[in-house]
């Protein structure tokens, strides 16, 4: 059973994310992108990613709670969740990968 708070920091952090997205852009052809996003509210951190290809379409989702004390460790964390994700599912050996921090850091 999820608690009521973790429920409701979920829900803002999306909402959060959500606004991020509205500027997202499309990775080259032949890549992937992974959009990252630490969130630190009200001493809960937390954050999540989405993987989607060059046409926009969402391939792999993430979230969930962290332990880091602001948004750029929660941020570092989900970088390492992300690529792990990519990995494990096989995308490494086809696409290459960019990799979104935020709403506007990138690193490749």
């Amino acid at each position: 059973m999820i608690p009521m708070d973790t429920m409701l920091f979920h829900s803002k952090m999306r909402a959060m994310m959500w606004g991020l997205e509205m500027s997202w852009r499309f990775p080259p052809r032949g890549w992937l992108k992974f959009n990252v996003c630490g969130v630190v509210f009200e001493n809960k951190a937390g954050g999540g990613g989405v993987l989607r290809d060059e046409d926009g379409v969402a391939r792999a989702l993430f979230s969930g709670p962290s332990e880091a004390k602001d948004s750029e460790l929660a941020e570092l964390k989900l970088i390492g969740v992300a690529l792990e994700l990519y990995e494990g599912m096989g995308w490494a050996t086809c696409c290459p990968l960019l990799i979104e921090v935020g709403s506007n850091k990138q690193s490749q």
